[in-house]
């Protein structure tokens, strides 16, 4: 699907379904604690916003970064509870992004989940759940809420 098109189906699902498909979750005092923190690793823009715009409104504090390199940085910095990263970045690729954040001891226990546009196949790693680009945004929350707090297989 092309980029345009693909803008054009989050724009529209954002129009049609609301505030991002699910009801805002109750005030929150600003000092109170996110369900947990989640960096989204992507270059598209629209994409980007509308993952951390999702996430902010049920609860999770969002980071986001549009290349892989800076994605690691911050993920030692801040330690999220979950990595949400796109294959196709900018200096070092989501396949990288994982590997690196599993060979070292202190990322190596943070789950991520990839996403794609391209075929399962060539996107695919070994024991990280793949996320099909386009996407709804209701199984973006089910593959985040299913996998933001599992254990990670050992590195092999």
């Amino acid at each position: 699907m092309a980029t345009r098109e693909y803008r054009a189906m989050i724009e529209r699902e954002r129009t049609e379904i609301g505030p991002l498909g699910r009801t805002a979750p109750a005030a929150r005092a600003p000092d109170a604690e996110a369900r947990a923190t989640i960096l989204v690793v992507e270059d598209d823009a629209s994409i980007a916003e509308l993952l951390v715009e999702l996430l902010e409104s049920v609860g999770y504090r969002a980071f986001h970064t549009n290349n892989g390199r800076n994605a690691l940085t911050i993920a030692r910095a801040i330690h999220p509870e979950l990595v949400l990263t796109d294959y196709l970045m900018p200096e070092v690729n989501g396949k990288q992004i994982i590997h690196t954040l599993r060979a070292s001891p202190a990322t190596h226990d943070i789950p991520a989940v990839l996403m794609s546009s391209t075929r399962p196949r060539e996107a695919a790693l070994r024991d990280v759940p793949f996320l099909p680009k386009p996407f709804n945004l209701e199984d973006v929350l089910t593959i985040v809420e299913r996998h933001i707090a599992e254990p990670l297989p050992p590195i092999e």
